[in-house]
């Protein structure tokens, strides 16, 4: 009997040992990291495109440095938007980003790409924010995976309007040169059809294709009919200057300015390179937000760095927009983010994305480099609002900020 109890107890104390050794044997799973993709298309061998990047590139270096989307990485995957020869390059690279697993697209540079990519985000579903001055079709349709982050070009023609009928009287008259494509369209048609509504003349109505370089010519032919101000468009900055140059020597009021061609703080820092000091006054359009991001990168810039550009603080803005938006989903679904990623559910991402870029995202954590209040509606405009920019060349006003 007792022989037979302890053979018992030394088979229980093996299968004990046993027991013991296999579940020691047994790794614990490695937790998967969480990174985030998101997808950059932009016009890569253009100056625009290239002061983009410089946006995007520091926005996503702070959102790292401040671990804004709690314990997930971002992945940028950066494409280029092809060319006008190649329109369909823009939509392969809203496809290849999605299968890529992007949880969002910000995007493109000009303003045709961008109408391209706006027509396969919606089919592939996947939001797509729009950093840059674009046609107002772009949130035309009801289509709720786009967002726009610029004010609507027939809200800055109101404040333009405004702003010349103070300055310069209700009999005022403008003459309108644009460029040849979406956006440049879309700003004429909103400045001429608010000019009709106050009361005021149109002179002349003259586009031109882009490329041109006939711009005294083009200059000369808008101001045929002496206008007290000129309204230029135009999205690329050597067209911007050219069209300056021209219209420095004309006995006119102001000249406006209107598109990423006028972004850059050399001609908005220093407009009298191109306009004398008894030449014309000289203003551009832009926003609030991103003219104060600008004009706090120029206080700190040292000697020798790369000119600022609005282009590039729309962009560091769109990014920082965007940001806030995913780490909500983190923060605000418990974790959800990572859970997702992990179950590779890349179209409720995509889903939550959307729901918070129509949410106020902004944290009171003093920790965060900055957070900005910009909330979209259901047809994807920000309520980012328009302003103008005067410079004397000495100092630069801020007209019509909220």
């Amino acid at each position: 009997m007792l022989m037979k109890m302890n053979r018992n107890i030394w088979i229980f104390l093996l299968i004990l040992a046993l027991t013991v050794s296999s579940c020691s044997l047994v790794k614990p799973e490695k937790e998967e990291p969480c990174v985030v993709t998101l997808g950059f298309i932009l016009a890569e061998s253009t100056e625009e495109g290239i002061q983009q990047k410089a946006g995007y590139e520091q926005a996503l270096e702070e959102i790292v440095q401040s671990n804004l989307v709690d314990g997930c990485e971002i992945n940028p995957i950066f494409k280029d938007e092809g060319s006008s020869l190649n329109p369909e390059a823009v939509q392969n690279a809203v496809r290849n980003l999605a299968d890529e697993g992007a949880a969002a697209v910000l995007g493109a540079t000009t303003s045709d790409a961008t109408m391209r990519a706006v027509n396969i985000a919606k089919y592939l579903k996947i939001p797509l924010l729009v950093p840059t001055n674009a046609s107002d079709e772009i949130t035309g349709g009801g289509n709720p995976w786009i967002f726009r982050l610029s004010p609507t070009n027939g809200s800055a023609a109101e404040q333009i309007l405004k702003m010349i009928r103070t300055k310069y009287g209700s009999e005022a008259s403008i003459s309108v040169l644009f460029e040849q494509t979406l956006f440049g369209e879309s700003t004429a048609v909103a400045i001429a059809d608010t000019a009709l509504t106050e009361g005021l003349t149109i002179s002349t109505y003259t586009s031109y294709a882009p490329g041109a370089l006939e711009y005294v010519g083009l200059v000369a032919q808008s101001a045929a009919k002496q206008p007290d101000v000129l309204f230029l468009v135009a999205s690329q900055a050597d067209q911007a200057q050219g069209l300056i140059g021209a219209a420095s020597k004309l006995n006119i009021q102001a000249v406006i300015g209107s598109g990423d061609g006028f972004d850059g703080w050399e001609i908005i820092q220093d407009p009298n390179y191109f306009i004398s000091s008894s030449g014309p006054d000289f203003f551009v359009t832009t926003d609030p937000i991103s003219y104060e991001i600008g004009k706090d990168w120029d206080r700190s810039a040292e000697d020798g760095e790369e000119a600022v550009s609005l282009s590039k603080a729309e962009a560091y803005l769109a990014v920082k927009v965007l940001a806030e938006a995913v780490a909500a989903i983190q923060t605000n679904e418990n974790n959800a983010l990572q859970r997702l990623l992990m179950d590779s559910e890349l179209s409720k991402i995509r889903e939550l994305v959307a729901e918070y870029l129509r949410a106020e995202n902004c944290k009171d954590d003093e920790t965060l480099p900055s957070c900005y209040p910009v909330v979209f509606d259901t047809t994807g405009q920000s309520n980012l609002t328009p302003a103008l920019v005067e410079s004397t060349g000495r100092e630069l006003n801020l007209l019509n900020a909220p």
